[in-house]
Parts: C-alpha cells; sequence; structure tokens
C-alpha cells in the first residue's frame, strides 16, 4: 500500500504557522468559524415567539389616515390673490374724464386779466361742472408780439439768437514760456501751435496743443536733444524722449547734443485760451459753420 504524501502547500503552512507560534490560534479561529453559525441558529430556534398585541374593545376597526385632509376651498388661489388686485399693473386704477364733462380753453388775450370758462352738463342726479382757467402768456404779459413757431422778439424757438451784423469769435490755445540757458531765460508769451523753441534755427522742441483736460501743454522733441530731466512727462520714456508734457510750472532740462551735449531750460508758465483776429464768418457776412475753438487752437 502507498504511503499518503502530505501536499507541498500543507506541510509549508503548517511549518510557517508552527514556527510563528500561531499553530494554536490558528486551530481556535478555524473551530469558531464553524461553532458559531451554529449556536447562533439553535439560539434563534429555541426563542419562544412575541407576544400577539392586544386589541382594544373601543379602537376602531379600520386605521385612520396619517395626513389631515383639507377642504378644498381654503387653499383656492383666486381668494389668496384678491388681497393684490390694487397692486395689478395692467389694471386701470384712474379712470378718466365722464363723457359729459369737456374741457374748453380760450386763445390767450393781450391783457393781464385772467379768464375762466366753465361748461355745465344736467343730468338725472343733478348738474356736474368742470372749470378752466386759462393763464395769459409771457407775450402778453410783457406786450411782445409772438408768432407761432417762434419765440420772444421773432427768434425760432430753441435757438440763441444774437444782433445782427455781430459774429462769433473765435479761440486758441496758445502757451507762455520761458527758454534759454540756465539764468539766461527768455520770455515768450501766446506761443501758438508748431512753433519752433527757441528759434527755427535752433530747434530743440515744437508746441503742439493742450491735452483733453487743459492742464498740460504737449511739446514735440527734437532728434538733437540727447537728453530730457527734469519735470514732465516724457513719451514714449524718459530713455528716448520724442513727446514731453508740462503743467504751468514744471520745468525741465534739455541736451543739446550739436553743441555738445550743452543743457538748456524749457519752462511753462501757463496755457490758456486767447482770441483769434476774425470772425467765423466770411466776408459776404454769412455765418459760418465751423466751431468757435480755431483750427489751430
Amino acid at each position: 500500500m502507498k504511503r499518503i504524501r502530505t501536499p507541498r502547500l500543507a506541510s509549508n503552512l503548517y511549518r510557517d504557522l508552527r514556527d510563528r507560534r500561531m499553530l494554536i490560534p490558528a486551530i481556535a479561529l478555524v473551530v469558531a468559524l464553524v461553532a458559531v453559525p451554529v449556536l447562533l441558529k439553535k439560539s434563534a430556534s429555541s426563542s419562544p415567539p412575541p407576544p400577539a398585541p392586544v386589541a382594544d374593545a373601543g379602537a376602531p376597526s379600520a386605521a385612520e389616515p396619517a395626513v389631515v385632509t383639507r377642504e378644498v376651498g381654503v387653499t383656492d388661489y383666486r381668494r389668496r390673490l384678491d388681497q393684490l388686485h390694487s397692486k395689478d399693473p395692467f389694471r386701470r386704477h384712474f379712470m378718466g374724464l365722464p363723457k359729459s364733462s369737456k374741457l374748453s380753453t380760450t386763445t390767450p388775450s393781450t391783457s393781464s386779466s385772467t379768464s375762466s370758462t366753465s361748461t355745465a352738463d344736467t343730468t338725472a342726479g343733478g348738474t356736474t361742472s368742470l372749470g378752466a382757467s386759462a393763464t395769459p402768456s409771457p407775450s402778453a404779459a410783457t406786450g411782445a408780439t409772438s408768432v407761432p413757431g417762434t419765440g420772444s422778439a421773432g427768434s425760432p424757438t430753441g435757438k440763441s439768437t444774437q444782433p445782427s451784423g455781430q459774429e462769433p469769435r473765435l479761440f486758441a490755445f496758445r502757451v507762455s514760456i520761458a527758454i534759454g540757458r540756465p539764468g539766461h531765460l527768455t520770455h515768450r508769451s501766446n506761443v501758438k501751435r508748431l512753433t519752433l523753441l527757441p528759434s527755427p534755427d535752433k530747434p530743440m522742441v515744437a508746441f503742439l496743443g493742450v491735452t483733453s483736460d487743459g492742464e498740460r501743454a504737449l511739446f514735440s522733441v527734437s532728434e538733437d536733444v540727447s537728453a530730457v530731466r527734469g519735470d514732465g512727462r516724457c513719451f514714449p520714456r524718459r530713455a528716448t524722449c520724442r513727446y514731453l508734457a508740462l503743467k504751468a510750472g514744471d520745468e525741465a532740462k534739455l541736451s543739446y547734443a550739436p553743441e555738445g551735449d550743452r543743457t538748456y531750460k524749457l519752462k511753462l508758465i501757463d496755457a490758456h485760451l486767447a482770441p483769434v483776429h476774425g470772425t467765423a464768418g466770411n466776408r459776404t457776412g454769412k455765418r459760418s459753420s465751423r466751431p468757435a475753438l480755431a483750427p489751430d487752437g
């Protein structure tokens, strides 16, 4: 008879459990896995059934519903929304005048007294009257004659008038500056746009105009100016200043390259509006459509 050999896996498992001293706990765990379900099944079968509930003699046979029913009339939306009729934006709250009432107006007279007219309509319930008073026009109070479509003194309605023969004057921005060598500045007033400073023979900057807020004067800087220092704002940057914006009182120092970077000073005194010689109209006396600001302003 052949000898039964134990599987290699079982022998290795037995040897490992024995060497780690876990053989007894493993056997106890296997026994518990088998015994616990058997004991639980026996205890469940041996427990007595629960007693049946005793029925109350006075209790109704049918169970009452848990939800309390309501009457349909209580939840009617029409009753709940009746109080909001006064706030309905699509409802006419103000009725017009009755058809029996009429308004009558009278043309304004030249006298300063007021006149009133009333129209009465007799109905079955009584007499209803509605009066309208007419107020004299300003022209009647002042004694001036008013023509339909025109204002006082015969001028078109909504347009300002001016004496005949007088044309609007034009204005342009001018600046007052001081420019030159430090300690020897030359003052110049009413400098026009595109004026080369300090002179056409030595152009360092040129006046371009005034910013939209009227606080800064803008100057174009010549390429012969190698550096700009001091006050003011340079565009696009201080190292390559091509446009210089100065406020009243600012002083900028300009290095003029053709003279060996000799320093010149530019000071803005103020920027103002000055009248331009001539009028906005042409020689024929017709009114011009040009704006009040001159083209060079």
